[in-house]
């Protein structure tokens, strides 16, 4: 059964200062494909703040013809997925906003060629293969996939910090090796080298074995592909064993919980490097109000958007925009405004607390992308902080990542130079 959620329902304190013709107006169902159970729902939570941020900002614009929001749980699973979206077909609906993981994306792009009277936004799938791979005419995302959210850090690990022979590490399934590809790709084509990739069955813990192989291989670094738990746990035990080895992360490597872990002996960690589409508080202004709004929005005295929250309010935000372009007129010759709906979806450019937003030719969205470093704060803890940007960072499409699979154990590098 979906589950609706309209403007006015979710925002009771917001409810006062509407005009009175929002009540009575004619709503626009607009379905959200999240994991509201199972092992995603705290991120599918996350998502469903970032789509409210954006309605609660936009509801002024589209007060005639309000959005209303027809939930739908995924569980984060191909079953799940299709199921909820023949849900969502079912009930008329036909602008659907997700979905939340990668391994969706690549599900919801057959799924759009199934059904191209429907449109669909992207939610936090970073899966490349959603918009780069036989993508779908009907298919937008105004959000990175995970190739950029690498963008620049191969580089900047050779140049600036002199690495020339890293040990990769990850999981054995599709978002770390996007990711290994994409620092491969980059520090390879810089002079550098991949000497050694370890790969873990995902949920393992036999990170001791892992440990072991490494300290045999001659290195300068170690790039880990690891969720920020699974990061610090690794660390943990690498540091325990005698490790030395500075650390690169991927984009949700070294996040808070890291950073967490790696307070209790910071300087063992000084230097670590990390990229990804969401600066911090203090390296942009617009991204530090837009963090506070979210906190104070949502009543949250610490954590800040997510990539999940805010992947989902920048992609539910360019949705909103191209409505108010058409103003909300979802009706009368409803092939028409869906038609107009989609051109205006195809042509928006718009700023984003992190920077400015447009589409490629295959609507995948051209975003910034920022490089960190963990250093020393004021408290002799540590911090991410910003060392360099990378602006206007288009979708890879000369290399793929299948190529990269086909080179595991030949090329270490799994590129050509």
């Amino acid at each position: 059964m979906c589950n609706v959620r309209t403007l006015s329902f979710l925002f009771i304190g917001l409810l006062i200062f509407l005009p009175l013709g929002v009540i009575n107006a004619n709503p626009i169902p607009v379905g959200l494909l999240v994991a509201t159970e199972g092992t995603y729902q705290p991120f599918g939570k996350e998502a469903i703040r970032g789509a409210e941020l954006a309605l609660a900002e936009s509801y002024d614009q589209l007060n005639d013809n309000p959005v209303e929001l027809v939930v739908e749980n995924t569980d984060g699973t191909s079953k799940g997925l299709k199921l909820a979206v023949q849900n969502l077909k079912n009930n008329n609906v036909r602008i659907i906003v997700g979905p939340l993981t990668g391994y969706e994306g690549q599900i919801l792009r057959s799924l759009a060629h199934e059904m191209p009277e429907i449109i669909f936004v992207n939610g936090s799938s970073a899966s490349p293969s959603m918009t780069l791979d036989n993508p779908a005419s009907n298919v937008y995302r105004f959000s990175g996939d995970t190739i950029q959210w690498l963008s620049g850090l191969g580089e900047y690990a050779y140049r600036n910090k002199g690495y020339k022979r890293v040990i990769t590490i990850g999981e054995e399934y599709s978002f770390p090796y996007q990711q290994i590809y994409a620092f491969a790709r980059e520090f390879c084509r810089s002079g550098g080298s991949i000497v050694s990739q370890q790969w873990l069955f995902p949920a393992s813990k036999r990170y001791d074995e892992v440990v072991a192989k490494i300290d045999k291989t001659p290195a300068d670094a170690i790039f880990l592909a690891l969720g920020g738990k699974d990061a610090a746990y690794f660390v943990q035990m690498y540091r325990d064993l005698g490790g030395k080895l500075p650390i690169i992360g991927g984009p949700t490597s070294i996040n808070a919980d890291f950073l967490f872990y790696a307070n209790k002996a910071p300087f063992h960690e000084l230097g670590t490097l990390t990229s990804g589409p969401i600066p911090g508080d203090e390296d942009l202004e617009t991204w530090s109000d837009f963090s506070d709004f979210y906190k104070s929005f949502h009543n949250l005295k610490v954590n800040g958007p997510s990539l999940f929250s805010y992947s989902y309010y920048v992609n539910m935000k360019a949705l909103l925009i191209a409505l108010e372009k058409i103003e909300g007129k979802i009706e009368g010759k409803i092939e028409e405004s869906y038609h107009l709906l989609r051109e205006e979806l195809s042509e928006i450019e718009f700023e984003t607390p992190t920077g400015e937003v447009s589409l490629d030719e295959n609507r995948q969205g051209i975003i910034d992308n920022y490089i960190f470093e963990v250093i020393l704060d004021s408290n002799d803890g540590i911090k991410r902080s910003l060392v360099s940007t990378s602006s206007g960072v288009e979708q890879k499409s000369d290399l793929w990542f299948d190529n990269y699979s086909n080179h595991l154990g030949k090329n270490m590098c799994g590129i050509d130079k």
